[in-house]
């Protein structure tokens, strides 16, 4: 009783900061700052601001759908860049661009190999695209695969590469493919784009003989092209009508 009579008596004694100290002002300031920064208005507007967040668990990420590693890759490496742009700068010169084969195409790993296939796909580089996927090919690692011509043959078939994309076309049977829908829609597409409606109804037959005949986009490709044709004639024989009656007229 007496301990605490007395260490009350000393802090009586003890003489409070002046309200203009530099301390006071800060632990104030400091104070007034902290009761700012947590006034229900701020912590509303910071939860408005906020973005919920859906994760998904490992059960149900089990059930997505997803194809193979390399397919669904965004960002290609650094050697996928050089081979690129290596393959690129030698196009014009057969000794150069041997020796990128061999120096650099020659070494990537297959992620990198495929990175470099589709970049020149998506590059319009039709012709090393060829020399690149021929090279897939005689990876130990390869696999006869039918994403990896529907790929090719779609640049093929943009470019109007009619020999190229029917040589492919008999490649991937003679690996034991079956051609699907997509397949055949790429060879009826690229026939049409070259102006060869026989050859694209050729192809269509062949998709009525294995059922694939009621696919709508290729029906619309030759209705397309039957149409075009029709109104060429149709021009062309209305051209015919107004020269033979200015004949006549003079």
């Amino acid at each position: 009783m007496q301990r605490s009579f007395l260490l009350m008596k000393l802090l009586s004694k003890v003489k409070s900061p002046s309200q203009n100290s530099p301390s006071s002002i800060g632990w104030e300031g400091r104070v007034v700052r902290w009761t700012q920064l947590t006034t229900p208005e701020l912590n509303l507007s910071r939860c408005r601001v906020w973005t919920p967040v859906r994760c998904m668990s490992s059960s149900k990420a089990k059930e997505q759908p997803r194809g193979s590693l390399w397919r669904t890759r965004s960002v290609i490496s650094k050697e996928t860049v050089q081979a690129v742009h290596d393959l690129r700068r030698s196009k014009d010169s057969p000794e150069d661009l041997k020796r990128a084969f061999q120096h650099r195409i020659s070494r990537l790993l297959k992620m990198d190999l495929l990175a470099t296939l589709a970049e020149l796909q998506r590059q319009n580089e039709i012709f090393l695209a060829l020399k690149v996927f021929d090279v897939v090919r005689k990876e130990i690692w390869y696999k006869p695969d039918k994403f990896l011509y529907r790929q090719m043959m779609d640049a093929l078939g943009r470019n109007r590469m009619i020999p190229e994309l029917e040589q492919k076309f008999q490649e991937l049977q003679d690996e034991g493919i079956l051609p699907d829908v997509v397949i055949y829609r790429e060879l009826v597409g690229a026939y049409i784009r070259s102006h060869m409606l026989d050859r694209a109804l050729e192809m269509h037959r062949k998709m009525a003989e294995i059922g694939c005949a009621d696919d709508a986009l290729t029906n619309q490709f030759i209705e397309r092209e039957k149409m075009r044709l029709e109104r060429k004639a149709a021009l062309k024989a209305e051209t015919g009508d107004a020269g033979q009656a200015e004949v006549v007229s003079n």
